[in-house]
This record gives structure tokens, sequence and C-alpha cells, in this order.
């Protein structure tokens, strides 16, 4: 996996992400995550959350991982989600989105290109 932008990712065929999610400040009354996959809801596993998937599209065109990163009332406005992602064949990135973003949902974009 390489970094295109904070929000971009290119991957190649049969590499598997990894996805983990925490929240500051840990609380209780913070984090709910909800991923999706090209519009299919991605089962977490493991606290913090872990998700995971594997890179099956052709080169080209692209998976799409939306985001829905809900904030309780009573966080903090420093609250953030912090995320962590992974390519099996290479890659370890992380960026943040935090309580006072305008977007706080951003979508997550991976390229597939060719193998290098």
């Amino acid at each position: 996996m390489k970094k295109i932008n904070k929000f971009m990712y290119n991957v190649v065929n049969d590499e598997d992400v990894t996805i983990t999610i925490s929240f500051t400040p840990a609380s209780k009354s913070g984090s709910f995550p909800v991923l999706t996959l090209d519009g299919k809801t991605l089962n977490p596993t493991g606290t913090p959350p872990v998700y995971k998937f594997t890179v099956t599209k052709a080169v080209g065109r692209e998976h799409l991982v939306g985001t829905d990163f809900t904030f309780m009332p009573d966080a903090p406005a420093t609250a953030q989600y912090n995320v962590g992602l992974t390519g099996s064949k290479g890659g370890n990135f992380t960026f943040a989105v935090k309580k006072t973003d305008p977007i706080p949902d951003p979508d997550v974009r991976f390229k597939v290109v060719a193998a290098d």
C-alpha cells in the first residue's frame, strides 16, 4: 500500500488491508465507528475494533471504505478517532478524525494498481 493523500491509497490485487480504530480519550461515551466496504458493512473484531478486507478489484478500479464516526454529545472537543491502515504488501499509515473536523465521516479510497 502506498499513500497518495490522507484519504487515498494505492494497493495491489490480493493485498490484505487492515484498518484499526481507536478513540481518544478512551471512554465509554465516545466511540461508535461503522465502516462499509463498497456499500456493505464491515464487521470488526476485537477491541479496539479491527477491520480487514482483501483487494479483489481489477487494476484501475478502486475499493471505497465509507466511515461513520459518531461523537457523543458529552465527548470533549479534543475527542478524535485514530485510524491505522496497514497493507500486507507493505505500508503502515495513520490519520485522525477529530470531533471539530468539518468532515467527520471521510471516505477512504483504495485504488488498485499493477504490482511493481
